[in-house]
């Protein structure tokens, strides 16, 4: 656990020395920045760090600069933070989609096709070589699969994207914005001794209250794009919470009480 947190506070303080970097560059050069992909956790961070520097998302800063966090698309999970000169407006950025594609993946013979998964696909593309912030949200729907990605990593795949598994696929650009799969969730109940975060934290993940209270208190949880560093938070039925390295869930808050006096929760994690 102790060295997680160390490896976590490394990550975090390379990424935001990466973020500020941008924005430097936004400014000397007056031109568009942007980072690769970060997952909700990264972006809260990144956000917090930004907000204590008076650099706030979508407004504009002393330095006349915009930050604006975009994946693709407006329901994104994994997104891309720009810096905008003065020069360029939000729907700019959004409509031109010049970073960020959209694939949609499917058999290259339908009689022979196989139903595959989210880890499946994403195995396949870093198999190739392209690293993990290169690739925004994956949805898979059976045998068919829509996948963002940063633009840069199109040759590669053009030239080696030719099976998910086994399967043999084929694949065809598409507006980032017209992907028709939305996120999938799989809701589960929980027994807690309270609502308290670590609690939660402790079910939702199978940790010890221990390790949940130092996952907590590393500053590794986030909900409302915000960080959760207290171990006895009470989450509000419908927040969204990020745990960096474990993944992420809504809280739907508690729908029962056992005759020992515990709590029946539900959660929906994202699948």
């Amino acid at each position: 656990m102790i060295q997680l947190k160390i490896d976590c506070m490394n990550e975090q303080e390379e990424l935001i020395s990466h973020i500020l970097d941008l924005h430097s560059q936004c400014e000397k050069y007056n031109c568009l920045t942007s980072s690769y992909f970060m997952s909700y956790s990264e972006q809260c961070f990144v956000e917090n760090e930004l907000k204590i520097k008076g650099i706030c998302q979508g407004k504009l800063d002393s330095s006349g600069i915009v930050p604006l966090f975009y994946g693709g698309r407006e329901e994104a999970e994994r997104k891309i933070i720009y810096f905008l000169p003065d020069y360029l407006d939000v729907s700019s950025i959004k409509t031109s989609q010049e970073e960020i594609t959209c694939l949609h993946v499917y058999p290259k013979n339908k009689k022979f096709s196989s139903p595959y998964t989210h880890r499946d696909i994403l195995g396949s593309l870093m198999g190739l070589g392209i690293k993990r912030n290169r690739i925004g949200d994956i949805f898979v729907e059976g045998d068919e699969s829509y996948v963002y990605l940063i633009k840069e990593t199109l040759p590669l795949i053009k030239e080696h994207f030719s099976k998910v598994g086994r399967l043999d696929i084929k694949f065809e650009e598409i507006d980032p914005q017209s992907c028709p799969l939305k996120t999938k969730f799989r809701e589960i109940r929980i027994n807690i001794a309270s609502e308290r975060l670590d609690s939660i934290l402790s079910e939702v993940y199978g940790l010890s209250r221990n390790d949940a209270k130092d996952i907590i208190e590393a500053g590794l949880v986030y909900g409302d794009n915000q960080t959760l560093n207290k171990a006895d938070y009470m989450p509000n039925a419908g927040q969204r919470i990020s745990v960096q390295h474990y993944g992420k869930f809504i809280y739907l808050g508690v729908s029962g009480e056992s005759r020992k006096g515990r709590l029946f929760a539900n959660v929906k994690i994202f699948s």
